[in-house]
């Protein structure tokens, strides 16, 4: 729907590519989707950082799902979802903000 940074479609895939990201540093990129369906949607992130100077590089992966239509309920025994400190006060669905969302 929208994102906070142009990205180039490449059939269903989005991609990004940024100016140089110094050592210690972090960059941020939004993005709003809707489903066309319901159904059981995956979301992939791959992060590629090439050294400027051709010395190397590395790459690295998360995913997310989520279903969307009915509604199911499946927790594993002591499972908790990862804490990477992403802040989600400004992501808040209508469903939730109605009381019907968890």
């Amino acid at each position: 729907m929208n994102a906070s940074a142009q990205p180039q479609v490449l059939g269903q895939n989005l991609v990004w590519v940024t100016a140089a990201i110094p050592a210690g540093e972090s960059r941020f990129i939004e993005y709003r989707a809707q489903a066309a369906q319901n159904g059981r949607f995956v979301n992939t992130a791959l992060v590629e950082a090439h050294a400027l100077d051709g010395s190397g590089g590395a790459s690295a992966a998360a995913s997310a799902t989520v279903t969307v239509g009915e509604a199911t309920a499946r927790a594993e025994a002591g499972w908790m979802p990862p804490e990477w400190g992403l802040d989600r006060s400004e992501m808040i669905c209508d469903d939730e903000i109605a009381g019907e969302g968890v």
